[in-house]
């Protein structure tokens, strides 16, 4: 049983596959003009596409494009996106005064005062308390400045994704090249319970005959029903659509193994080989067949944990 799965794992180890892992990690750095962009994307498996952003505040109103950005270029698992900006103090301030909400606060807190009865208004503390509002006074971005930098942030994102692009394909290839072989060694095991398979119906109806002639050495029973009920039975426990369907099942695994994305496609297919390594394990009425049937099940459920990273 060994050397026949050791043979058989030979054929696929140097086929090639286009396997993209969900987990990976990307960094880039973009600079320019006195600004620094960081940007660095995580990735791990799961069923859909889930894009978690950390931006500093200035880029927030980039967020819908930054997530069409990542959704172009990955199809699903879990994303996380951090841009972190380091501006030097040249660049970074700008002040901006809200002259008409100054004076709208002005002639609020002239009017209060009047009105609780304050004879003297205290001027410069009403200027302070108006200026200290972030609404009416702010030291931060110029807005034309921003929009400079959306050109140089999409160089950062681009670069990342390109970084994680290229380690999630790295890492899908060892996922897709060990796939390969664990499907030559479930070949092998297909080998295994066809040569096993084709003397079933042989052995069956040796074991019905045995036990049949003490039977007829007791009482009188047509022979010819006895001959045609082993026959029934031995069909009953012929496995040959479940073999041929396994070879185009395996077939189809290796092909998909060779586009992508493709991860939901294989979870599909495995549930397929389950299928009939378990339609084969109960009808076949031999202890080696359901011997090899378990080892299969183990080499499809390897399968599947590598499938559950694959994009």
């Amino acid at each position: 049983m060994g050397k026949a799965r050791a043979v058989a794992k030979k054929g696929g180890a140097g086929r090639g596959v286009q396997v993209v892992s969900m987990t990976g990690y990307g960094h880039a750095t973009a600079k320019r003009a006195g600004i620094s962009v960081e940007v660095e994307v995580r990735t791990v498996n799961s069923r859909y596409l889930d894009c978690t952003l950390k931006l500093p505040r200035p880029y927030t109103i980039f967020e819908p494009e930054l997530r069409e950005r990542a959704a172009a270029k990955l199809q699903r698992g879990r994303v996380e996106i951090s841009v972190s900006r380091t501006v030097q103090a040249a660049q970074r301030q700008g002040l901006r005064f809200d002259k008409a909400l100054f004076e709208q606060y002005l002639k609020v807190y002239r009017s209060a005062y009047h009105a609780a009865g304050a004879k003297e208004v205290s001027l410069e503390n009403t200027v302070q308390n108006i200026l200290a509002r972030r609404e009416v006074l702010d030291i931060g971005e110029i807005p034309a400045q921003l929009e400079q930098e959306k050109t140089l942030l999409w160089e950062g994102i681009d670069a990342a994704l390109a970084d994680l692009d290229s380690m999630r394909r790295s890492e899908g290839k060892r996922l897709g090249l060990d796939m390969l072989q664990r499907v030559e060694t479930l070949r092998g095991i297909r080998s295994e319970i066809a040569r096993k398979a084709l003397r079933a119906p042989e052995e069956l109806q040796n074991r019905l005959q045995e036990r049949m002639n003490k039977l007829l050495a007791a009482a009188h029973i047509d022979e010819s029903r006895i001959c045609a009920e082993a026959a029934l039975l031995a069909e009953k426990v012929d496995v040959s659509e479940e073999l041929v369907r396994l070879d185009s099942h395996f077939a189809q695994f290796e092909s998909t193994l060779a586009v992508t994305p493709n991860g939901r496609k294989l979870d599909f297919l495995l549930q397929e080989f389950g299928r009939e390594f378990n339609t084969i394990s109960s009808k076949a009425q031999d202890a080696a067949i359901q011997s090899a049937v378990v080892d299969a099940k183990t080499e499809i459920e390897k399968l599947r944990e590598q499938v559950q990273n694959v994009e």
